[in-house]
This record gives structure tokens, C-alpha cells and sequence, in this order.
């Protein structure tokens, strides 16, 4: 039998990263806790809530780091004063490697897979005795996923690996030129801008959709399969952030409506002539492709609704308060008085320059845009 600990200095200094930044919260959290108009929740709840946070990320991390780590003759297991975990050999399938960690999954379906940090001692020792005596999942994977590659080769003699590779690559690549196009230089051509990006979009459904079983959804170091995943994420990513800050809108319900109708299209698109129970056991793909067309018919129709906008009507509101939202980056906001076509006083985000140039009690413009799509929404300047 053989026993191993975890070292007290991954511990320890674990705890003190954990604890900087629990700590370092406060600094950010502070001054807005401070404006925050003070009542029992406030003054008494937040603070013990925080409190007991604390003692419950310390008493959680030091039930962690106590586990000793057992392997006998017949199973492994972890265990300290008030945990106890085992899995037997025949219920361990094999293993994986990822960064200062091994994890071994388990056949068993109440067992959760093991997990493994390079924190313990003497760690190398039991990465030799797993890799021994278990199967490296990960490399049966690309062996079983290289047999597949290989047999829709042999069946369609017009798909291969090293085209479907260059395709990625070309597609990835023409999404990260888009992406800094519609972010940085989105003042010129950006109506070609968004038209590229819709159809480099269905370019790309069309092109996994051909290559299916060659090209994958996503990238990871499981696979040997060239991935599609850049662009299928920076599309959608470039047309909501190239407008999203940019237009007020009275009501989401029908870009919501339209995304969703747009998302059912690209599935059936995406999985017509599949059987039932083939769609089914990839519902990861399914689920996956369903979020990425939702966000693409979001940013798609959000666009479009604007740039072919045909009648506009002018207002102007006064602001009633003007101040920041801090976090990973500021927020620039008014508060303004109702006006047309809102009947409550609403805050909006505006630039930094606007921001600057305007103070409490001066009027502001508002111009109103019905909408392509009927979809109306409105900006501030």
C-alpha cells in the first residue's frame, strides 16, 4: 500500500491566492456598497454573508488539501476526517492528461471521475504507476477518430483531411480579419461588413455540414479533426459587439423571436437527412450549433434592422443624473427624462466624449428609428 500527501506549500500558497482575492474584492466592492442606500439587508445581511463566505472557502479548500491519496492492491481512494472516496481498478476506464492534472474516468455511474492535481508529492511516482496500469483514453480517441476520418475518405472520394485543413484555416482566418474590421474600422464599408459576415457565416455551416465527421465545432487536444470553432464564435461575436452599445432598443421580444426562427433554420440546414436517433446522440453539436445560430440571427438581425432603417423622428430629453460603472471597464451612463416613446425616466449608455461634454439639467437628442425589421430603437447624442 501506498500513501501520498498533498504539499504543505501548494497549500499554503493556494490559501494565500484564494485569500488575496477574496480579500482584494473588497477594494472594488467597497465603493459600491458604500452608495448603496443602507437598510437591515445592507448593513447587516451583505457583510455576515461575506463573512461567512470566507470561513466556507476555508473550511472547503483545507478539506481539499488534507486528502491523502491511498492505493492499495485492489483500488485507489482519497480520504481525510471527513471524506471518503474509493474506486476500485475494474471500475476505472482509463485515464486522461491535462495540464498538472491526470484524471481518471470511471465506468460506474454513480462515481464521479478522479481527479489528480500535480500538487501531490512524490506526483511523478503516481503518473507512472497510472499510465502502467490504465488506458490512455485520449490516445484510443484519435486512433478510433483517425479510423473514422479515414473511412469517409474512402467513401467519398472528393473529401479529404488535408482540403477540410486549408478550409479551416482560411475560414478561421477571414473571421478574425471581420472581427477586427466590425470592432476597429467599422466606420468604413459597414454594410458590406455585415453582409460579409452573414455569409462567411453560412459558408461555414455549409462547410461542416459537407465535411461532416472531418471538421469539428469546436478545437481541443482530444482531437486530431481541424476545427471550424474560431469562426463559428467570432462571427456571431463581431456582429453583437459592432452594435450592441451602440442602439437603445424599446423591446427585445422580436429580435428574440427572429434569432430563434433564424437559429431553427441553421439546424435544419445543419441536420436534415439525419435520423432521429443520430440527432439525438449528438445533441452536444446540437445544443452547441443551436446557442452559436442564435447568436448569429441576434447580431444578424439587430444589424440589418438598423442599416436599412427607413424613417427616422427626432426628440429631445433632459438628463437627470450622469455617473460611471466600473468593473473590467468603465461604463458610461445618463439618466434622462421620459420623452415619446418612453414613459419612465431610463438610464442609457452613452460614450465617454458624450460624457464628458454634457452635465445634469442639459438637454439631450434623441433620434428614433422605426426599424427595417419594424424593430424600433433609438440612440443619444
Amino acid at each position: 500500500m501506498k500513501t501520498y500527501e498533498i504539499s504543505p506549500f501548494w497549500k499554503y500558497l493556494s490559501l494565500a491566492i484564494i485569500y488575496s482575492i477574496y480579500l482584494g474584492a473588497l477594494y472594488f466592492l467597497y465603493p459600491i456598497y458604500s452608495k448603496t442606500e443602507m437598510n437591515m439587508f445592507v448593513t447587516v445581511i451583505i457583510p455576515f454573508a461575506y463573512f461567512f463566505l470566507g470561513i466556507f472557502l476555508y473550511s472547503y479548500l483545507n478539506s481539499q488539501f488534507s486528502l491523502i491519496l491511498v492505493i492499495d492492491n485492489e483500488k485507489i481512494r482519497q480520504e481525510n476526517d471527513k471524506i471518503y472516496k474509493e474506486w476500485y481498478f475494474d471500475e476505472i476506464k482509463g485515464f486522461r492528461v491535462l495540464k498538472n492534472m491526470i484524471i481518471l474516468e470511471t465506468n460506474h455511474p454513480e462515481k464521479k471521475a478522479l481527479k489528480l492535481a500535480s500538487y501531490y508529492d512524490n506526483y511523478s511516482e503516481i503518473e507512472t504507476w497510472i499510465r502502467a496500469r490504465f488506458k490512455n483514453l485520449d490516445k484510443n480517441e484519435k486512433y478510433t477518430e483517425r479510423k473514422e476520418i479515414k473511412a469517409i475518405e474512402k467513401k467519398h472520394k472528393n473529401l479529404k483531411e488535408s482540403d477540410a485543413k486549408k478550409i479551416t484555416k482560411t475560414l478561421n482566418v477571414l473571421a478574425v480579419i471581420i472581427l477586427i474590421w466590425m470592432i476597429f474600422f467599422k466606420e468604413f464599408f459597414i454594410t458590406l461588413a455585415i453582409y460579409s459576415s452573414i455569409v462567411l457565416f453560412f459558408i461555414c455551416i455549409f462547410t461542416l455540414k459537407k465535411y461532416k465527421g472531418i471538421i469539428k465545432f469546436i478545437d481541443n487536444k482530444n482531437t486530431i479533426s481541424p476545427s471550424i470553432g474560431i469562426a463559428l464564435s467570432l462571427i456571431p461575436g463581431a456582429l453583437i459587439i459592432s452594435c450592441i452599445l451602440k442602439y437603445n432598443f424599446l423591446d427585445y421580444s422580436y429580435i428574440l423571436l427572429y434569432s430563434g426562427i433564424i437559429a431553427f433554420i441553421i439546424l435544419v440546414i445543419y441536420f436534415i437527412n439525419e435520423d432521429y436517433k443520430t440527432i439525438i446522440k449528438k445533441k452536444f453539436n446540437l445544443i452547441t450549433l443551436f446557442f452559436i445560430a442564435f447568436a448569429f440571427g441576434f447580431g444578424s438581425i439587430i444589424n440589418l434592422n438598423a442599416i436599412h432603417n427607413q424613417r427616422n423622428e427626432y426628440y429631445n430629453s433632459k438628463i437627470l443624473n450622469k455617473f460611471t460603472s466600473g468593473g473590467k471597464t468603465t461604463s458610461y451612463i445618463f439618466t434622462i427624462d421620459k420623452w415619446q416613446y418612453i414613459s419612465e425616466i431610463k438610464d442609457v449608455d452613452i460614450s465617454y466624449d458624450l460624457y464628458e461634454s454634457k452635465n445634469i439639467g442639459d438637454n439631450i437628442s434623441i433620434t428614433y428609428y422605426e426599424g427595417f425589421f419594424k424593430i424600433p430603437f433609438y440612440t443619444v447624442k
